[in-house]
């Protein structure tokens, strides 16, 4: 029997929020024997004005730091499955940057990826470096192809 929700897809931001959005994707995914997806997404126009250089690039040094955040994230996701000893059927990661806005860049990569739902945090840390916001995820409810679970 195939199972409804065969390809989750978390965005991660470092939040409470978010890392709760994990823990309900983990035990949905031990039920149903879901793929996971963690997925973190640093914009090329930040909030505090354009950094992002020509055309919208990031500079590679600075994306290269928020790679190694998003590393963290993940890897505190994925210690604690090790250290519950959960059985989870395959967990991704995956970190991109985005010259479109956050709700339409998960939006296209929950499409792309064939993801069946999404679940996310109702809010994320706001700064300069963490961009998942309360209204990303009410955006992601309105234009997600498959079902959104929004988890506080």
């Amino acid at each position: 029997m195939k199972t409804l929700f065969s390809k989750i897809l978390v965005p991660i931001d470092g939040s409470e929020y978010s890392f709760n959005a994990a823990e309900y994707a983990i035990q949905l995914s031990m039920k149903d024997k879901s793929h996971i997806t963690l997925l973190s997404i640093l914009p090329s126009k930040l909030m505090y004005g354009d950094s992002s250089g020509i055309f919208g690039a990031i500079p590679p040094h600075y994306f290269k730091k928020y790679k190694n955040e998003a590393k963290k994230w993940f890897n505190q996701i994925i210690d604690k499955i090790k250290k519950d000893r959960l059985q989870i059927e395959k967990i991704k990661t995956d970190v991109i940057t985005t010259p479109l806005s956050i709700v339409s860049a998960i939006v296209e990569y929950a499409e792309k990826d064939d993801t069946t739902l999404i679940i996310m945090g109702t809010r994320g840390i706001t700064g300069f470096k963490r961009m998942l916001l309360g209204s990303i995820a009410s955006g992601v409810v309105t234009y997600a192809h498959c079902p959104v679970l929004v988890i506080r």
